[in-house]
């Protein structure tokens, strides 16, 4: 590798530098023509050499060959030959020990691009080892002539190795040059998108991105998060993320392990119920998400967090909650009202038409759904506000389960739909509030006959299992698409399926049944299939018998 980038460097080196080696070749011969005095000299020939070589140094330092062809520096190497042939013939002639000398410009000569050049090189050593009986200084002899024939070809052996060694080298440099370019071209590339991730992170500061390795160190502190928790990146980087994090209302015992943390997140897409503590001592609500920070091979090599500030949305949603419960109250009392007089308009029904009287059961039919819509509102308004009463007894839920399917029979009927009731003969007790559960059976019980086709079945069951007792409503209706149910027990939300079937209603039933159960301490499941229909479960806390 360095002989050939030794050898390219006679390609770009300037022929001021290429002919310096032959200028110093000739001093350290005329020195050693003054040091040896056997050596037989003629001083007018090795004088007009010294001049020659001279000369060439001289014009190759001062021209500018650079404006020209490349082929023209050929001249110097060229003159430099035949003043060297000159010197060997007034050092000696055949005889002379400067022949080497020779070998400096023939280098020169190889390095040089093309095949030509070796033959340039072959044949300009001949006559420069010829020169002697070219002039007639000497007289040919045969032994002198094989010299004369060998030396050239050796000489065109070693420019044509040159030359060879040259061209890899050209190639070499040639190929380093571009990776350099190309190098120089990724590196102004990383610097534009080193420059443009530094402007979008100095931008982000309405969430706080805290990056961190697998153990859960900071190892990097966004602009968010200084302005979030008024911490500098200086303070924050080497801590743990779970020192700025704990659950909502811990009155600063933290309680969270990382692992916690990201598998809450995992599971939830979102992990909330989460406050940070300032630098200051205050506590905002955040909800936090985070990615997996990946290596080219897939490895984490940590993880990114966001934690979002929640103040103005928790503020919003309770000015919003508080704004639903005030004009719920304001409109239940005109509602009753309304449902009395109505009521009383239909005792009256011998001075009633029957167009009348129809119109006053359309106008009480509606007035009691919007009541019960403003009663919704209301328990929903008392779960946020954590006013939710309950009247707790020792229940058999049995009855209660019997209680809704019966309530459910004639809208059942009408829609072509069967209720059955599976129990087992032996009470199964919870600590309940009845009418509090029956308004969560009747709810799921409702949904499942509104999704039913005529023809279809509703079939609600209860079993003991365990410590538990399961309350199932299970239809054969319509289904619930797969990438929908994550989002089934949130507030207002309506399936695709209902937007589809045009059932009516505002999303609040499942929602408030979820509040139900889990005042309960219980819990609920679902499971659906498109087009064949769904299961919901209601688990609670059995008592012994």
């Amino acid at each position: 590798m360095r002989t050939r980038l030794s050898l390219a460097f006679l390609d770009t080196a300037t022929p001021g530098v290429r002919q310096l080696a032959s200028a110093v070749a000739l001093v350290v011969a005329l020195v050693a023509l003054a040091v040896i005095p056997d050596i037989a000299v003629e001083v007018p020939l090795v004088l007009g050499a010294s001049v020659m070589i001279g000369l060439a140094t001289l014009a190759a330092i001062v021209l500018p060959w650079e404006r020209w062809n490349d082929r023209w520096t050929l001249v110097i190497p060229l003159v430099s030959l035949l003043a060297f042939g000159i010197f060997r013939l007034g050092t000696g002639g055949a005889t002379s020990v400067f022949a080497s000398l020779l070998l400096l410009p023939v280098v020169w000569i190889g390095a040089e691009r093309g095949r030509i050049c070796v033959a340039i090189a072959g044949v300009g050593t001949a006559i420069a080892m010829a020169l002697p009986y070219l002039v007639g200084a000497q007289a040919w002899v045969p032994q002198q002539g094989v010299r004369v024939l060998f030396a050239p070809l050796i000489f065109a052996m070693v420019a044509a190795v040159v030359n060879e060694l040259a061209a890899h080298g050209r190639r070499q440099v040639a190929q380093i040059t571009e990776l350099a370019r190309e190098q120089e071209r990724l590196l102004e590339e990383l610097r534009g998108a080193e420059g443009f991730n530094r402007s979008v992170w100095n931008a982000i500061r309405h969430q706080a991105v805290i990056i961190t390795d697998t153990c859960g160190r900071i190892v990097e502190w966004g602009p968010g998060a200084e302005r979030l928790l008024a911490t500098s990146r200086h303070d924050a980087v080497g801590r743990s993320a779970v020192e700025f994090l704990q659950p909502a209302g811990s009155e600063g015992s933290h309680g969270l392990e990382f692992e916690s943390l990201l598998t809450l997140a995992e599971q939830d897409e979102i992990a909330d119920g989460l406050e940070v503590r300032t630098s200051e001592g205050d506590l905002v609500p955040v909800d936090v998400t985070y990615t997996a920070r990946l290596d080219r091979d897939g490895r984490a090599l940590g993880y990114i967090l966001v934690a979002h500030d929640m103040r103005q949305t928790r503020e919003a949603a309770r000015l919003k909650d508080e704004f639903v419960g005030s004009v719920s109250h304001e409109l239940r009392t005109p509602l009753s009202s309304v449902l009395g007089y109505l009521e009383l308009a239909r005792d009256d029904e011998a001075g009633l038409s029957e167009t009348q009287s129809h119109y006053l059961a359309v106008a009480d039919r509606n007035a009691r759904r919007l009541l019960a819509l403003v009663g919704d509102l209301l328990f929903v308004a008392q779960v946020d506000a954590g006013r939710f009463p309950l009247e707790l007894e020792r229940l058999d839920v049995r009855r209660v389960v019997r209680a809704c399917a019966e309530s459910a029979v004639p809208t059942a009927s009408a829609a072509g739909v069967t209720v059955s009731v599976e129990v087992p003969e032996h009470a199964v007790e919870a600590r309940a509030d009845a009418m509090r559960l029956g308004q969560a059976v009747d709810n799921l019980l409702s949904n499942a006959i509104k999704f039913t086709p005529a023809g279809g079945s509703v079939t609600l069951t209860v079993a003991r299992e365990g410590d538990e007792l399961r309350i199932g409503i299970a239809d054969t209706g319509l289904g619930i698409p797969s990438e929908e149910m994550r989002r089934l027990f949130t507030r207002f939300f309506r399936s695709s399926t209902s937007t589809r079937q045009a059932v009516q209603g505002v999303g609040l039933g499942l929602n408030i049944t979820r509040a139900i159960v889990d005042a309960h301490g219980g819990r609920i499941d679902a499971s659906s299939v498109e087009g064949e229909g769904t299961t919901f479960e209601i688990w609670l806390p059995a008592l012994g018998a």
